[in-house]
C-alpha cells in the first residue's frame, strides 16, 4: 500500500497540471499529442494536457482548435489564425475581410466598386483573361472592371481587347499591336504589309508602305507627309527601342514614358499617382494614390487614420500638415516611416530608444538599462543597472537580483571576496553567474549535469541529455531508455533496484524514496 501510494504521488507536474511524459496524455498516458501540436521552442517536442490532450504551445500554422484538427481560413494572410477560435491574426487576404476573413469585400473609388487586380465584373467575380499582359514588375493581369479589356496589353502572340485572337504567324516574334494586329517589329522573310500577310514580290512597293492602301510612314514619324516627328513622350517600343505612332493622328501607340497621358503624351498624370503612373486614355492612376489622396485621378485630399486619429501623410503634422514629426519618433515596423498625431505632433509608434515623451524630447535615465523608458513618464521598462532602483532609477541603492542583496556579479560573501561556482548557470541577458551575496547560492541555476545549491553535485547519467533540477536533482526531461523514476535510478520493468555487488535490495528504494514522498506530501499540504 505504501508503494503504491507513493508511486500515485510522484506524478510529474506542469504549472501545476499532472502531464505524462512530452508527446503523451491520457489515464495511463498511453495517447500520443495531435501531430499539430506547436513544437515547444526549447524542448523541441510537443506536449499537451494530460487528461484532454489540448495543445499547451499552441498550433502549427494553419490549424485551430484544443486538438489542433481545425483549419484556418484560406484567406488569413499566412494561412496563420488564432487556436482559441480561428480568428485570422495577421490579417486577410486583398479582397476579405471579417474575424475569419470569410467575408467577400470589393473596394471602392468615389463609391465606385474597383475589382482586385485580375478580375472585373459587376460583383468582381470574372476573371481577366489569361493572355492579358503583365503589369510592370508584378504577376497581376489588370483590366478593364466593366469590360474586361486588357489594360497592359496582351501576351506575346495575341492581340484585341480580350487579347483573343492571334497575330499574325509571318510577324517577327509573333509580336503584333493590340488595337488592331498590326506587327510592331516586322516581318519575317518572305512577307511584307502591316500585317505581314502579302507574299514578297507579288506587288511592287511605294516609298511610302502601306496598309489596306493607306500609307504608313516609318517609324518615328506621321503626317500626310511622313514628315512630323512623334512626340518625345512616347514610350518607346521595348524591342525595336523606337517611337511609333498613329500615321494621321500622331497617337502614342506604345503608351507613354512614366508620368505623362494622353494621345500625343502632353498632359501630365497627377503628382498624386504612386510613382507618377497613370493610364494613356484618361490619366487614372494605374497603381493607386499617395498617402493622404483618393479617387481614380487621385485628385481627392482624404485624411488617413491610425487606431482612430486623424493624421497628416506620414512623418507630418500641424493643421496644414507642414510641420515635421521628430526624428525621435519610432519608426513604423512596416511602413518604415514615422507618424505622429495630426494636432499635437505626439509620436504615435513610441519614441526611438533613449528618449520619451509626447514628442520624445527628453532623455531616459542613463541608469536605465539599454537607456530603455516608456514613452508617457520616463520610467525605466527594463529595469535599472546595478546601483540603482526607483521607477526611474535615479535612487542609489545596493544592487539586488529577485529582491536578494548582491556584491558585484560573480562573488559573495561578506566582503564579497569569494568566486561563484563556476557550475553556476550564466545569465542570459549578461552573460555573468552570479550567485547569493551570504550563502553563494547559484541565481540562475546550475550548468547542465550539475544540481544542489552550489552546483557541486552531478545529475544522474540516466537522465536525458543530463538535465535535472538545482533543488533536488530530479530529471527534468525524462529518464534514458530503460529507466524511470524522477531521479532515473530504477530498472523499468523492475520494482527493485540492485546495489554496486549486484546484490538485489528493496529496503534501498524505500530510503530514497520516502524522503521524496515527505516532502512533495508535506508542499502539498
Amino acid at each position: 500500500m505504501l508503494g503504491s501510494s507513493l508511486l500515485i504521488i510522484l506524478v510529474s507536474t506542469v504549472q501545476y497540471v499532472p502531464v505524462c511524459e512530452w508527446g503523451k496524455y491520457g489515464h495511463n498516458c498511453d495517447r500520443l499529442c495531435s501531430d499539430q501540436c506547436r513544437l515547444h521552442p526549447v524542448r523541441n517536442l510537443r506536449h499537451c494536457h494530460k487528461d484532454t490532450g489540448k495543445c499547451s504551445e499552441g498550433c502549427v500554422r494553419g490549424r485551430h482548435g484544443d486538438h489542433c484538427d481545425k483549419f484556418c481560413s484560406p484567406n488569413c494572410i499566412k494561412n496563420s489564425c488564432i487556436q482559441l477560435n480561428g480568428k485570422c491574426n495577421i490579417g486577410c487576404m486583398e479582397g476579405y475581410s471579417g474575424y475569419f476573413c470569410n467575408i467577400t469585400t470589393v473596394s471602392t473609388v468615389q463609391g465606385v466598386p474597383v475589382c482586385e487586380w485580375g478580375k472585373y465584373g459587376h460583383n468582381c467575380d470574372r476573371l481577366c483573361s489569361d493572355h492579358c499582359g503583365l503589369y510592370l514588375g508584378t504577376k497581376l493581369r489588370p483590366c478593364h472592371k466593366y469590360t474586361g479589356k486588357c489594360l497592359q496589353g496582351c501576351v506575346r502572340g495575341r492581340h484585341g481587347d480580350y487579347c483573343d485572337q492571334l497575330c499574325s504567324p509571318n510577324c517577327i516574334s509573333t509580336i503584333c499591336n493590340q488595337g488592331n494586329g498590326g506587327c510592331t517589329i516586322g516581318c519575317v522573310d518572305g512577307y511584307i504589309g502591316y500585317f505581314c500577310n502579302t507574299t514578297a514580290g507579288t506587288q511592287i512597293q511605294t516609298t511610302v508602305s502601306t496598309v489596306q492602301y493607306v500609307p504608313v510612314c516609318e517609324w518615328g514619324k506621321y503626317g500626310h507627309n511622313c514628315d512630323r516627328q512623334c512626340s518625345d513622350q512616347c514610350r518607346l517600343h521595348p524591342v525595336r527601342n523606337l517611337r511609333h505612332c498613329h500615321k494621321d493622328t500622331g497617337k502614342c501607340l506604345q503608351g507613354c514614358v512614366r508620368g505623362r497621358h494622353g494621345d500625343h503624351c502632353d498632359q501630365l498624370c497627377s503628382p498624386n499617382c504612386i510613382r507618377n503612373s497613370c493610364i494613356q486614355l484618361n490619366r487614372e492612376c494605374t497603381i493607386g494614390c499617395m498617402e493622404g489622396f483618393s479617387g481614380y485621378f487621385c485628385n481627392i485630399t482624404t485624411v488617413s487614420t491610425v487606431q482612430g486619429v486623424p493624421v497628416c501623410e506620414w512623418g507630418k503634422y500641424g493643421h496644414n500638415c507642414d510641420r515635421l514629426c521628430s526624428d525621435q519618433c519610432r519608426l513604423h515596423p512596416v511602413r518604415n516611416l514615422r507618424h505622429c498625431q495630426k494636432d499635437t505632433g505626439k509620436c504615435s509608434e513610441g519614441c526611438v530608444r533613449g528618449w520619451h515623451g509626447d514628442h520624445c524630447d527628453q532623455l531616459c535615465s542613463p541608469n536605465c538599462i539599454k537607456t530603455t523608458c516608456n514613452q508617457p513618464k520616463g520610467a525605466c521598462t527594463l529595469g535599472c543597472i546595478d546601483g540603482y532602483s526607483g521607477y526611474f532609477c535615479n535612487t542609489t541603492t545596493v544592487s539586488t537580483v529577485q529582491g536578494i542583496p548582491m556584491c558585484e556579479w560573480g562573488k559573495y560573501g561578506d566582503n564579497c571576496d569569494r568566486q561563484c561556482s563556476d557550475k553556476c548557470r550564466l545569465h542570459p541577458v549578461r552573460n555573468l553567474r552570479h550567485c547569493h551575496k551570504y550563502t553563494g547560492k547559484c541565481s540562475e541555476g546550475c550548468v547542465r549535469g550539475r544540481h544542489g545549491d552550489h552546483c557541486d553535485q552531478l545529475c544522474s547519467p540516466n537522465c536525458i541529455i543530463n538535465y535535472c533540477i538545482q533543488l533536488n536533482g530530479e530529471c527534468t526531461i525524462g529518464c534514458m531508455e530503460g529507466f524511470s523514476g524522477y531521479f532515473c535510478n530504477i530498472t523499468t520493468g523492475s520494482q527493485i533496484q540492485t546495489t554496486g555487488e549486484g546484490h538485489i535490495t528493496q529496503s534501498i528504494q524505500w530510503m530514497w524514496m520516502l524522503p521524496v514522498a515527505v516532502y512533495i506530501f508535506s508542499t502539498i499540504c
